[in-house]
């Protein structure tokens, strides 16, 4: 089986590459996957970039580097961006369908880079990490059944999952180095093209196996996929999902374990409970790849966030953030998930038979699931010494379940020798109610079994892990003030003294954006043109101005019938802002939504202005070259004495951009342009505004946060650096209940933060900053304040564990040798508490610590403050109505990155005798470069 990590390298600086690809393999992923970005490689018609965050080859090679293998997909469609602004220009075309111009950009985007993986020698044939390509499609082919000979040649590991075998013997990992996909999702959208569709996905299957590139191609939610492509499954649950032959291997490209934010919008949060029991149930059930979208999130920095309406961050709920520390306890619990289901892979891949167990009675209103038996199939593909292992599924099944895997390790045509000869067995054990918990009987054994969890027992008698049970320690995480921000208008040579408790700045500069037209490239011509058309969205602003004729018999005929005139228009997207005369008269925001906005007129004439703003391009659907941005259908000006005005018919002149952009204000360099002025507090709010300050780096290697707050709506630099629009809009009061990881997920079921604004905190990378003169550009659209800005320090300061004695012993004990070698020691049983800061931090203080039923009464610190050490401390406890005095000497964590607690009466004693007792701790960390302690 193959664990994968979605992470997105232009979301992440070069820098933190390495890092995140460590912790996702520490994490137990065997594959990385990644989108190809196709707007971001190919900005311009032809001119194709790679350098910096879009240096794929890199990011690549930081792959196989690690040991991981690559799944790459191509595309060209990925949701998350779609596709290149200057595609929807190319005359007569029309996306994602039979459509000659399409297909030839398309191909060559995609020859580009699979021709560039090639030359790189990046496929596993070549002794590189690419196992796969997606559009998002997996093929055999002859050139792929040659590439597996080369592959193990090589002397590359294989794909084990897949279980292939080369002349007799396993090769794991040799199938796929690099997995292509081609396509993406396009069964959900094929229909609206008709016949057209169709075609289009027999010619990208053919153009994709016509590459050569010796790896297979996968597409994903396609079940009309080609013969010698592999269909494969997104979603929050894949269990019961077959591909489109029996000779295809089970694929979950897309494990969605979080969801998109938006502004103004609650956050999306799914429980690792309910997501260790998708992917749980996904492997009980024949899965052979899974990959989890996103395992890092990371961040949409300058324009790039689509929806529209999509947030700056795209942290996603994943189990690395979007600043790369580990989401605790969503990393710790799918490390101790993937780490089982490792244990099960020798029976899973070696079994000759399978059996489906029903387990105790039916449980009434329990969900139906399609499917349970498993079976071991042997395939020859184009290459009688070459098999492919999968499963298939039949069956329906109802409350509690148990899937068997077993059988000898000595396969005829196989061998696995590097697993002995004995025999395997590997049990699933899933209790699918959703408010019950039950106990069933399993090969003579009781097992307690959570509701909607599954119990992973490797040898068929020793439960392992359940997914309902998380042991992982938690992270909370906050933000501290770092430094103060200051300015001058020359390179500053001093620090503002720091307010205690604070980072604000005391100075900045300030400048105004003029309204309507600022430069010599504007235009002027009749009628309303479509924004897209005219920005090519080098700017989210797109600036319409006209004048507009009021007479005497106007103003007279709105006195004495008391209208309002007002600017309708049939159909908007995203944001408009109507300036009469150079005054912000009114906002409308919405997606294609109409507009009737009352406005105030002068008599004579009066300048209209009409600025259209993007937050973000449509990045699904049908017909995307069509959906483009501005107005649509009527325009006009209504209340009028002669009737409705046809502001169609008029000449606009045209201004892209803001002023501040076309002179790139935020660049370091000095910038005679613009007149910059010392901002007064009287000064504000103010619209239409740039800022700036500058700011030295704070100390150490925590992550850095621009906390905007503060401000309204707009978009902030760092060094040039485009951090991403920021937007203080709140999300609504309610939506925000107790989550309950029991039953079927969807986005809406635990949202958090009710209340408040979607996003405040914005991620400036540590790559961006200089040790000091730090530049910092702010433009403000609807009126913020710009002292109230700081920059801060992200972490996990805290953390916090809890674990019964009761819980399993650490995976980390457990190895196949345990299972089929020797009898297990008592000893060997012990679970154990690991408690672990993120790196460069250090364990400084025990906040809280009991051993017992732990309900909180009371809490007394005893600490020596000259050694910053907690030696002993007192907790309360109650069972029932009897205290319990407990004295913990947790000191041995004390000034250490991480430590392994024993949970045993043997250690702490038993304060309350035939209960199960639990240790609950409470730790804080610090910095290791503040304090004298050695790390480890």
């Amino acid at each position: 089986m193959l664990i994968s990590a979605g992470i997105h390298y232009p979301r992440a600086t070069p820098e933190m590459w390495p890092d995140l690809i460590a912790k996702s393999k520490e994490g137990g992923a065997d594959v990385v996957q990644t989108y190809v970005f196709w707007g971001g490689h190919e900005p311009v018609r032809g001119q194709y970039y790679f350098e910096g965050r879009y240096d794929l080859v890199k990011f690549v090679k930081l792959v196989g580097e690690s040991g991981l293998y690559l799944h790459l997909r191509i595309g060209p469609y990925v949701c998350a961006e779609g596709f290149p602004v200057w595609l929807r220009d190319v005359p007569g075309i029309v996306f994602r369908t039979d459509n000659t111009p399409f297909k030839e950009e398309m191909q060559k985007f995609v020859t580009k880079i699979v021709d560039l993986m090639r030359e790189e020698m990046l496929f596993c044939w070549q002794g590189g990490p690419i196992i796969m390509l997606q559009w998002v499609v997996l093929a055999f082919s002859d050139a792929v059944g040659n590439s597996w000979h080369e592959c193990e040649d090589r002397g590359i590991l294989g794909f084990e999952v897949l279980g292939v075998w080369v002349g007799g013997r396993p090769v794991a990992g040799s199938l796929l180095r690099l997995l292509f996909p081609i396509e993406n999702e396009y069964e959900n959208i094929e229909h609206s093209f008709g016949h057209g569709g169709k075609e289009y996905m027999k010619w990208a299957a053919g153009m994709a196996l016509a590459l050569d590139a010796g790896v297979p191609w996968v597409m994903c939610k396609q079940t009309d996929a080609p013969e010698n492509i592999i269909d494969a499954c997104n979603g929050y649950y894949c269990d019961g999902f077959k591909p489109n032959s029996p000779k295809k291997p089970i694929f979950w490209t897309e494990d969605w374990d979080g969801w998109y934010a938006t502004w103004g919008g609650r956050l999306p949060h799914r429980p690792v409970e309910d997501l260790a029991f998708a992917v749980a149930r996904f492997f009980q059930r024949g899965g052979s790849f899974q990959n989890y979208y996103m395992y890092f999130g990371g961040t949409n920095f300058g324009r790039t966030s689509g929806g529209p309406f999509y947030i700056t961050s795209y942290d996603y709920d994943a189990p690395i953030d979007e600043y790369g520390l580990l989401s605790e306890p969503k990393w710790g619990h799918l490390k101790d998930l993937h780490a089982s289901i490792k244990l099960c892979e020798p029976a899973l891949v070696a079994a000759d038979s399978a059996q489906y167990i029903k387990l105790g009675p039916q449980q009434e209103d329990s969900p139906v699931y399609q499917s349970c038996l498993v079976d071991v199939i042997l395939i020859s593909v184009f290459n009688p010494n070459i098999y492919l292992v999968y499963v298939t599924k039949c069956g329906r099944c109802i409350g509690n379940q148990a899937h068997v895997y077993h059988g000898r390790v000595d396969i005829e045509g196989m061998n696995f020798s590097q697993y002995g000869s004995q025999s395997k067995c590997s049990a699933f054990l899933a209790n699918i109610d959703e408010r019950k918990t039950a106990t069933v009987s399993f090969l003579g054994q009781s097992f307690t079994l959570p509701p909607w969890s599954v119990s992973i027992l490797p040898d068929c008698r020793n439960a392992v892990f359940n997914t309902a049970k998380v042991a992982a320690q938690t992270h909370i995480k906050t933000v501290e003030f770092d430094l103060p921000l200051f300015s001058n208008s020359s390179v500053p040579t001093q620090f503002i003294v720091k307010n205690e408790g604070s980072s604000k700045p005391t100075s900045w500069l300030t400048a105004k954006e003029p309204i309507s037209l600022w430069g010599e490239e504007n235009f002027t011509v009749k009628g309303i043109l479509e924004h897209l058309n005219v920005t090519k969205d080098e700017s989210d602003y797109l600036w319409y101005s006209t004048r507009i004729y009021v007479s005497d018999d106007d103003v007279a005929f709105w006195e004495k019938n008391k209208i309002i005139p007002a600017v309708s228009i049939d159909s908007m997207r995203d944001v408009l802002r109507v300036f009469i005369n150079g005054q912000l008269t009114g906002s409308v925001i919405g997606h294609w939504v109409k507009v009737l906005l009352p406005v105030q007129f002068q008599k004579g004439y009066n300048e209209l202005v009409l600025l259209s703003q993007t937050v973000g391009l449509q990045n699904y659907g049908a017909f995307l070259e069509r959906d483009g941005a501005g107005f649509r259908g009527q325009i006009k000006l209504t209340g009028f004495k002669n009737g409705e005005i046809d502001l169609s018919n008029l000449l606009w002149t045209y201004q892209v951009g803001l002023r501040g952009e076309f002179f790139k204000v935020y660049t370091t360099g000095d910038n005679e342009t613009f007149e910059w002025v010392d901002l007064t507090v009287d000064a504000i709010p103010s619209t239409f505004t740039w800022y700036k300050t500058f700011f030295d780096a704070p100390a150490g290697d925590d992550p850095v946060v621009l906390d905007l707050g503060s401000m309204g709506k707009g978009q902030a630099w760092v060094n040039g650096h485009h951090i991403g629009r920021y937007w203080t809009v709140v999300a609504p009061k309610d939506g925000c209940r107790t989550c309950d990881y029991r039953g079927a997920y969807n986005s809406g079921k635990c949202m958090t933060n009710c209340g408040n604004p979607t996003q405040t905190w914005y991620h400036v990378p540590r790559a961006w900053l200089e040790a000091s003169n730090n530049l910092l550009v702010v433009f403000e659209e609807t009126g913020g304040n710009p002292f109230e800005i700081s920059v801060k320090l992200w972490s996990a300061k805290v953390i916090c564990a809890q674990v019964s004695e009761s819980d399993y012993p650490p995976l980390k004990k457990w190895s196949w040798a345990d299972f089929t070698g020797r009898n297990i020691a008592g000893s060997d049983m012990t679970p154990e508490m690991h408690l672990q800061c993120q790196e460069g931090h250090i364990v400084s203080s025990i906040e809280f610590a009991s051993y017992g039923t732990p309900k909180e009464l009371g809490l007394l610190f005893i600490t020596n403050p000259s050694t910053y050490a907690l030696r002993a401390h007192v907790r309360w406890t109650l069972r029932g109505d009897i205290l319990h005095f407990i004295v913990l000497d947790l000191q041995a964590c004390l000034g250490k990155n991480k430590c392994d607690i024993a949970i045993s009466n043997a250690i702490f004693g038993d304060p309350c005798r035939g209960v199960v007792k639990t240790l609950a701790v409470e730790a804080r960390c610090i910095s290791s470069s503040d304090i004298g302690y050695s790390q480890y």
